[in-house]
């Protein structure tokens, strides 16, 4: 979906969307030896509000 970079190039994001986590890792494994690399699932605001309110009410 996109990347974007530290300004002092120490670092940077990237955002990807999938329905395959196995592909998602073995695109990271691809890239292990010569990145440090972490993945962070998230839901958008919408999912996020209704775990939510089922958890703690509305």
């Amino acid at each position: 979906m996109g990347r974007w970079h530290k300004c002092d190039l120490t670092g940077g994001v990237s955002l990807w969307e999938s329905d395959d986590p196995a592909a998602m890792y073995a695109f990271a494994l691809s890239w292990g030896e010569t990145l440090e690399m972490s993945t962070h699932p998230v839901v958008e605001d919408a999912e996020a509000g209704a775990a939510l309110a089922a958890q703690y009410g509305s």
